[in-house]
């Protein structure tokens, strides 16, 4: 989970490296199979790869504590977070969808649930699926632009098994800021499970220079979590009931989170 820009500052305290997928081996980018390559060619030496494997967990250790360290003054105020303990007792399990720039606020306040997120497969996803695990969450890799069909196939098993929730940022990995694109309504219809939208604010906030405007509160202010009606996508429904279900929950979102932001 990150920002570009939280995921630059924890490999500057990790170590720099850029990463490339192998190309002998494509399918192992990202840390799928516990390697990756910086050579255009050959094998990656075991010396490089445990190195590598290291900056890894040095950057989830790091990471994990920091959101600690920042999350730990704040003081939160929830409205309608009953709607999830209404659907676990009935024995249902939600997908949680919030801007990408405001996750620090559920990465704290819902650590340690069982809730399975979505990250990207990008360079940035496996510092992030690290700090992530760390804060007791499960991950699943993929993303609109990068093993989208792999993980639509997972989420779908973890809906059948009734034991996780899943979290999905719709305007990630890359942007454009507070678009909800289609996957999160995708993966609704695949599994039937409901979409809870939330808007996510701090009452005093530094937002840092990075396409989602990632937010990290300052001491002692308030987060704020506004979660909207339910949306149930159904299981036949077309390209035109996608994009309006995709629609008006990308503008509760946006209404949401202005009155998050605002304390309202």
């Amino acid at each position: 989970m990150t920002a570009q820009t939280f995921g630059d500052t924890i490999r500057r305290f990790a170590g720099d490296g850029k990463f490339r997928s192998c190309p002998r081996y494509p399918h192992c980018s990202a840390f799928g199979h516990g390697a990756l390559a910086e050579r255009e060619e050959g094998e990656v030496p075991f010396a490089r790869m445990a190195g590598r494997e290291l900056k890894l967990t040095a950057a989830g250790v790091a990471g994990s504590t920091l959101i600690r360290a920042l999350m730990s003054t704040v003081r939160y105020r929830a409205r309608n977070m009953e709607l999830v303990d209404k659907f676990h007792a009935e024995g249902k399990r939600v997908i949680f969808a919030f801007w990408h720039g405001r996750m620090l606020i559920p990465a704290h306040y819902y650590r340690n649930k069982p809730v399975k997120i979505l990250i990207s497969r990008h360079a940035d996803g496996e510092y992030i699926a690290r700090i992530i695990t760390r804060l007791g969450f499960g991950t699943i890799r993929g993303s609109t632009s990068r093993g989208a069909v792999a993980a639509l196939r997972t989420m779908r098993e973890e809906a059948q098994s009734g034991r996780w929730d899943l979290a999905i940022t719709p305007d990630g990995p890359r942007g454009p800021r507070f678009v909800f694109q289609p996957g999160a309504v995708y993966v609704a219809r695949e599994t039937g499970m409901p979409i809870l939208p939330a808007g996510l604010g701090f009452s005093d906030a530094w937002e840092l220079r990075s396409w989602d405007g990632f937010k990290i509160p300052k001491p002692f202010a308030q987060g704020r979590i506004l979660v909207g009606d339910p949306v149930t996508v159904p299981p036949d429904a077309g390209p035109e009931e996608v994009e309006r279900c995709r629609r008006g929950l990308e503008e509760v979102m946006r209404a949401l989170t202005r009155e998050a932001d605002g304390g309202a």
